[in-house]
């Protein structure tokens, strides 16, 4: 039973004595996938080839598809994303920002975050994946006085309001100001975030809107505070610190660091998830929330999901990333090819058979040609 059971009960009675609505919905959502298209091995390394058909690796773009797709073919489903897909493979240093929108457009997120790193290169690298994207990338506390540009992109938005399940829900987007210090020349400025996802709250909730998800990238000890400050929040999705949340034993080697979800309560009383699912396509975080009519939390039930084998691969994911392989795989054997000749260079055999001949043989003569100078220089005296 969760923590909020007991008192559902009661609120639920009321509910039912007053003719008050309850609604549900599944929210899926996932953060810090760092251009892991392909499957990846349960420490998150690149999938060698043939272990993900035995079983022995996780995730990938495919998979997120099935899931996302099957929960929305059951109804009253929300994918939500918390930022940093970008950085971390090949296939993100041959494609940039480019393929990170084309993948994402198909999986259709309701809201994406930005995560520091999809401005590693600024403006020239995050430019492509804002043309790109058929889906609002959210963020409430970018200073643009100095990037007015960013302005023109449509998909680049402080908020987004989901009109689903007749029901208006509010997402506003945050990212860490420590990203203009994560980015040696980042044209972009930052405020502070709490008191930016207030100011958004606000006026959100001037528009109707009655549940509001702060959705961003700041770590897991922020989503915390945010989920305790940020008075009309009434859940929190963060990324950035790859934190896994699970109640229970968990499914693989990852070790809890809360439960899922981590619940904060506000002074007021209100009770706010907090939810975060690791990284790198491993697991995809699925809760399903109940609020009343008025956006007030009456139950959740969820945990993160593994994606493994019994989860299949979506074919169109599959064949876009069979067409761009080559360059991807011509890397990553170039690369190989560049450490085994670094490996050679750094290996000179200093404790081999050969070279302590050798040595030996230097250091005798060395020392018989010192031994003749001396006696040659006695003689001569």
């Amino acid at each position: 039973m969760n923590c909020l059971a007991v008192p559902c009960i009661v609120i639920l009675s009321t509910l039912l004595s007053t003719h008050v609505h309850c609604f549900s919905f599944t929210l899926l959502h996932n953060n810090d996938m760092h251009a892991r298209y392909d499957p990846v091995t349960n420490s998150c390394g690149k999938c060698p080839q043939g272990d993900d058909e035995r079983g022995l690796c996780f995730g990938g773009f495919a998979r997120i598809a099935t899931v996302v797709t099957t929960a929305r073919a059951k109804g009253s489903t929300i994918y939500l994303n918390a930022g940093d897909t970008f950085s971390g493979t090949n296939w993100h240093r041959v494609f940039g920002g480019d393929l990170a929108a084309e993948l994402l457009n198909l999986l259709k997120p309701d809201a994406v975050s930005i995560g520091n790193h999809e401005l590693d290169e600024d403006l020239p690298g995050f430019i492509p994946y804002l043309k790109r994207a058929n889906f609002p990338i959210v963020c409430c506390n970018l200073n643009l006085r100095m990037t007015p540009e960013l302005n023109n992109f449509r998909s680049l938005v402080r908020s987004t309001i989901i009109r689903k399940f007749k029901q208006n829900i509010g997402i506003i987007g945050y990212i860490t100001p420590n990203t203009k210090y994560y980015v040696p020349y980042n044209s972009i400025g930052y405020f502070a975030e709490i008191p930016s996802i207030n100011i958004e709250a606000r006026k959100l909730r001037s528009q109707g809107v009655n549940i509001i998800i702060a959705l961003g990238h700041s770590g897991f000890e922020m989503d915390k505070i945010i989920a305790l400050r940020c008075t009309d929040v009434d859940v929190v999705i963060g990324g950035h610190s790859h934190t896994f949340l699970y109640t229970g034993s968990p499914p693989d080697i990852e070790k809890p660091e809360g439960n899922y979800p981590t619940i904060v309560t506000k002074p007021n009383g209100h009770q706010v998830p907090v939810l975060q699912a690791y990284a790198f396509t491993k697991y995809m975080g699925v809760i399903n929330l109940v609020f009343d009519d008025y956006g007030n939390l009456i139950n959740f039930s969820g945990k993160p999901i593994l994606l493994d084998k019994s989860i299949p691969q979506q074919a169109d994911i599959m064949g876009i990333l069979a067409s761009k392989r080559s360059r991807v795989d011509s890397m990553d054997m170039k690369e190989a090819e560049d450490r085994k000749s670094a490996t050679r260079t750094e290996m000179i055999p200093r404790n081999s058979t050969d070279y302590d001949y050798i040595a030996n043989i230097i250091h005798v003569a060395v020392f018989l040609l010192l031994i003749i100078l001396l006696v040659c220089n006695d003689r001569h005296a």
